[in-house]
């Protein structure tokens, strides 16, 4: 049987390892900026949230319900023809750290900071507005929140994560974040026990359903702060296509001139038992 020739051999061997380099590359470009992050059938979302009562809850049938999800979920995503699946309700902190880790499409409900922009796609329109609030126990001398006040030492519980404004956030207050599924019930409780001064809550309606759930209106006033106001976004992943965020955007602009969401929150405000009223 004739022998290869020294030539012949040293071209296979060029050949083999030309064929063993270019595997590497082929799989870096596969995995590359432009590919997908992984692939999966876009027409259903996975949306997170957290409880958040009248925006977001929980059904004892394990149903999401809200202001929100209804606005999401009834009016926006057929808009987009598009459907949703909810996922939770997290604890806030945790639901940020599963977003992170592609365990879900979107946030339901949040509110715009520098730091957020960097991880998360905001859309343009926003579909509702908070007003922050304070609760204090009755005893308590203060009456009204003007911003600049002081508040050098005095504890206050707050939810870890929540968007909070600047001035109250410099003001001397000694912070103490709690976490959990309730977080602004367990602040209240807190309170009630003397284990905190003031509670601060992102948003009057949250922090008064709390109260509410919790029996403490004889006990605990709301100290509205009118000047520290916010607006609430639906939120996407970075791994979306870009047509996500922007039929989100063409649908909400649409639904928003025929639908109020202040309406809506007054209706799952009612919904709640005792029903509450925007105005209390």
């Amino acid at each position: 049987m004739p022998q290869p020739s020294r030539n012949s051999l040293l071209l296979a061997t060029l050949l083999c390892m030309a064929f063993v380099l270019s595997c590497p590359l082929a799989a870096h470009t596969a995995q590359g900026q432009d590919a997908p992050l992984f692939s999966r059938d876009l027409t259903t979302l996975r949306v997170g949230y957290f409880q958040a009562p009248p925006h977001a809850y929980q059904l004892a049938s394990g149903q999401a319900a809200g202001a929100a999800v209804e606005m999401l979920v009834r009016h926006v995503a057929p808009e987009m023809q598009i459907s949703i699946e909810m996922a939770g309700p997290y604890p806030f902190a945790r639901l940020l750290n599963d977003f992170e880790s592609r365990g879900l499409d979107a946030i339901l409900m949040l509110s715009k900071t520098p730091e957020r922009e960097t991880h998360f796609v905001y859309p343009t329109h926003p579909f509702g507005t908070i007003t922050a609030a304070l609760a204090v126990r009755n005893s308590n001398p203060m009456s009204a929140y003007v911003s600049g006040t002081r508040f050098d030492s005095k504890r206050v519980g707050t939810v870890r994560g929540a968007w909070m404004p600047a001035d109250f956030l410099h003001s001397g207050a000694r912070f103490e974040p709690t976490t959990g599924e309730s977080a602004t019930v367990l602040n209240l409780q807190k309170l009630v026990n003397d284990r905190v001064e003031i509670v601060f809550c992102p948003d009057t309606c949250i922090l008064i359903q709390s109260i509410n759930q919790l029996s403490l209106d004889n006990e605990v006033r709301v100290i509205p702060m009118p000047e520290a106001t916010g607006n609430l976004y639906t939120v996407f992943g970075r791994h979306l296509p870009k047509d996500i965020i922007n039929r989100y955007d063409a649908a909400l602009r649409k639904v928003l001139a025929v639908t109020s969401y202040q309406k809506l929150k007054q209706k799952h405000l009612q919904s709640l038992t005792p029903p509450l009223s925007l105005n209390q």
